[in-house]
């Protein structure tokens, strides 16, 4: 392959992620309205550290667990945030 092709790949897997990264935070925001509505807190630091856990043990590389880590902490932490400012509004 040249490396033309390999970066429409790149770029087509990258408009997938975002689609999927999206439909993510819309569940995230029902997930808020629902805690909002049964009074339960936002943020629960065991569930980020389960889906944390359980995505760092099923990647089969290469990247390192701690990427792992790093790129889904951050999703998580996106999708917090949406249900924070929900919450304030």
């Amino acid at each position: 392959m040249q490396i033309e092709q390999l970066r429409k790949r790149v770029d087509d897997l990258d408009e997938q992620l975002l689609s999927l990264m999206n439909e993510r935070a819309r569940l995230a925001l029902q997930i808020g309205e629902l805690k909002q509505k049964q009074n339960i807190e936002i943020v629960n630091i065991d569930r980020e550290k389960q889906v944390l856990d359980r995505l760092a043990g099923l990647s089969g590389g290469p990247l390192a667990e701690k990427h792992i880590r790093t790129i889904f902490g951050n999703i998580v932490s996106a999708c917090r945030d949406l249900q924070l400012y929900e919450e304030e509004h």
